[in-house]
């Protein structure tokens, strides 16, 4: 005779729909990832002893077939051995209590786990237990059966309520997004590796990689640290091998925009950067390069979150604080920030640019009030990029070898380089005497 019976009621499902049967609704994926979280630690209040029998029950819906599928993983997990496969029974769905009842006092097992509906789980527990609960998403009560022929009561031992699905649902869309990237990763490689001589292939790659570390950064807080750690240091191994490239994407672009381009200097510049381009795609498609981004886009599609947070969820409330701190730090190093200092400067721009790309990202799970603070720091970004920019091309102008080059071509280089320190000048001198808040409440 079955001593104790433990009921279950399924995890949070999909909504109910007029194109959808009720039976073939499934779990959410945050709904499953509760479950997952919490079933084992809510099942090791049991007490089942060596040589116990245990069964699990279930109705024939999806939703519960799932549901009974987490069971029996959190039941392996502490230790408890089932007795058979799942079985399905269609008094759980048909909600028949008097049904369930008689195949309960039927069954031989010590332990039976019931996987239904509400109100069928909330008043089969009232009715064996006297106990009136209500019954969550995923909640767990166990109840010692008596016997009625010995005048012995059932008893409810424990109730566990179900875990708050919201909070995976935090952790799902932040997955989603992190495997989203990694296919526009691996679209944007295709890409330039296609078509290597368009400058906006590479640019293209340089954002998707840049925009995962940003993300990887901020969400540094929640995530295994050594993992996040690894994925930002391997990613920027790639991208440092494109910078160089852009550079000279951007120099001979501004080279092109010269009322009178000398050709040798143009020509300089191309062969300049088909040798850069051939170094790149020999990186890019060595066996090492291919096995660490194998390594790359396999991470980005399946992260590793902090125990504590694979446990128990994430509340939305978190990552906004997280991005509230983004925003004001950021803020304070634009306030403090002296133009004169390259090295601050160019941090300070990647600051901006991870502030946009997270709230161009998560913005759904941010807030309506994240895109206007995307905005603010898309515009710092761009005019910290411009300074940066210019810097870098009074860097390449010097670095070009001027003998052997026409009168022209020096004359470029000259209004190129007198350009870009005007450039450098101007926003100097701007920043200096504007000041506004970037980010105010």
């Amino acid at each position: 005779m079955t001593r104790m019976l433990v009921l279950v009621r399924h995890g949070k499902a999909q909504a109910r729909t007029e194109e959808r049967a009720d039976e073939t609704r499934t779990l959410t994926p945050a709904g499953r990832r509760a479950l997952d979280a919490r079933f084992a630690p809510m099942l090791s209040l049991l007490q089942i002893g060596d040589g116990e029998t245990a069964q699990v029950w279930t109705s024939p819906a999806e939703r519960t077939v799932q549901t009974a599928d987490a069971l029996v993983d959190a039941l392996d997990e502490v230790g408890v051995s089932l007795e058979g496969e799942v079985r399905i029974e269609n008094c759980l769905w048909e909600q028949d209590i008097d049904a369930f009842r008689d195949r309960l006092a039927a069954c031989d097992a010590d332990v039976v786990f019931a996987v239904g509906h509400n109100p069928f789980i909330e008043e089969v527990c009232r009715r064996v237990s006297g106990a009136s609960i209500s019954f969550a998403t995923g909640a767990m009560a166990a109840v010692r059966l008596g016997d009625e022929s010995q005048g012995t009561p059932s008893r409810l031992l424990w109730f566990a309520q179900g875990p708050e699905s919201q909070l995976w649902k935090t952790l799902c869309f932040l997955d989603d997004r992190f495997a989203e990237w990694a296919d526009e990763l691996e679209g944007r490689m295709k890409a330039f590796l296609a078509d290597p001589d368009e400058p906006e292939t590479c640019h293209k790659l340089r954002v998707s990689i840049r925009t995962l570390r940003s993300l990887l950064v901020f969400c540094e807080p929640f995530m295994k640290r050594s993992f996040s750690k690894r994925l930002q240091r391997d990613l920027r191994s790639v991208v440092l091998e494109l910078s160089r490239l852009r550079e000279l994407d951007v120099f001979l672009d501004e080279v092109h925009g010269l009322e009178n381009p000398a050709l040798d200097l143009c020509a300089a510049i191309e062969a300049d950067r088909d040798d850069e381009r051939d170094a790149v795609i020999g990186f890019l498609t060595s066996d090492k390069t291919e096995k660490l981004m194998a390594r790359i886009l396999d991470r980005l599609r399946a992260i590793r979150w902090k125990g504590s947070v694979e446990r128990n969820g994430l509340a939305r409330e978190e990552v906004r604080s997280a991005f509230d701190l983004l925003l004001i730090d950021t803020t304070a190093r634009l306030d403090e920030l002296d133009y004169a200092d390259a090295k601050e400067t160019h941090h300070v721009r990647k600051e901006c640019k991870k502030a946009r790309y997270v709230s161009r990202v998560f913005g759904p799970l941010l807030g309506d009030d994240a895109a206007a603070a995307a905005k603010a720091m898309a515009a710092k970004q761009d005019a910290l990029g411009a300074l940066c920019d210019a810097r870098v091309n009074v860097g390449l102008c010097d670095s070009i070898d001027a003998e052997g080059l026409s009168e022209e071509a020096k004359a470029n280089l000259s209004a190129l380089r007198l350009s870009a320190e005007a450039v450098v000048n101007d926003a100097m001198r701007a920043h200096s005497q504007v000041e506004s808040p970037l980010y105010a409440e």
